[in-house]
């Protein structure tokens, strides 16, 4: 009665919404997760979508591949969205560094430089939107910093694990602690590719990308949301050509990136031509 008469009637109305939302988006991805055979109809289903639907790369949208967290170097939020799509245009040109992000920051100084949760500018704004926005208690404030600790400890503890891995020692734990995605296999730290490879944050992961940053993870899984079309055209002509000598300039000088693995076999020729290169 003290959130009604504080926020009034339209205002908690919408934060019931919102609760409800949420607690029901929790309830079918539980559900899903808890299906046999539900990883494999996920991935049964995009594979489908994806040749229904114009615009979408040749990749395999839930495949892994392999990063090393220092070359997520930025952070994208808002459009474009979806997976396994493909877009033109100059949305990969306003770009923000992930090591700016608000996450990124609060977490450093927490781990870093040893401050209490409160002294940092994730506390502080997650503080600000239970008083304006949010029907969440202070003590579900406490839990959720409490949860990236654990988080925090356990990487450090067990080494940085994928979701299907996760889901093999712990269906059950694993499904309940995904937030942002309606079955875990979605879950992995999500990544955009910008025109010229660079890679972006996007969508789920924040907390673990930081975390394995901090922790000097040498590599983590992640999935690929959207390429940019001037990227997907690189990987279209690496996919038609058999020979490295027959690729454009450009095309060759990206073959050690990590998002093109899965069409370079590491023949003869190739191998020589990444004798030395960078790897993810």
């Amino acid at each position: 009665m003290a959130l009604l008469r504080r926020r009034g009637v339209r205002r908690f109305l919408s934060i019931g919404q919102t609760y409800v939302r949420h607690k029901l988006f929790r309830y079918l991805a539980l559900m899903i997760a808890s299906l046999p055979g539900s990883t494999t109809g996920i991935r049964w289903w995009f594979r489908l979508w994806l040749r229904l639907v114009p615009n979408t790369t040749d990749a395999d949208p839930l495949k892994p591949i392999y990063v090393s967290p220092e070359r997520i170097e930025y952070y994208h939020h808002g459009e474009p969205r979806g997976i396994g799509r493909v877009r033109g245009g100059n949305w990969d040109r306003d770009r923000k560094r992930f090591t700016d992000d608000i996450v990124y920051r609060s977490l450093e100084r927490r781990y870093r430089d040893g401050v209490p949760w409160e002294e940092t500018e994730l506390y502080r704004a997650e503080l600000d939107d239970v008083r304006r926005r949010t029907g969440r208690s202070p003590e579900e404030l406490r839990e959720y910093f409490e949860t990236i600790d654990d988080l925090y400890r356990r990487i450090e503890r067990e080494g940085y694990k994928s979701q299907r891995e996760l889901l093999a020692e712990n269906p059950r734990t694993t499904a309940v602690a995904n937030n942002d995605a309606i079955h875990p296999v979605l879950n992995e730290v999500a990544v955009n590719i910008y025109s010229d490879g660079s890679l972006a944050k996007k969508s789920s992961g924040r907390h673990r990308l930081a975390i394995a940053r901090l922790l000097e993870i040498d590599r983590i899984p992640v999935v690929v949301r959207t390429r940019h079309a001037e990227w997907q055209a690189i990987r279209d002509e690496i996919r038609s050509t058999d020979s490295d000598a027959a690729l454009s300039e450009e095309a060759r000088r990206h073959l050690d990136h990590p998002d093109l693995r899965d069409i370079t076999p590491l023949s003869g020729e190739r191998k020589s031509a990444r004798t030395g290169s960078r790897c993810g």
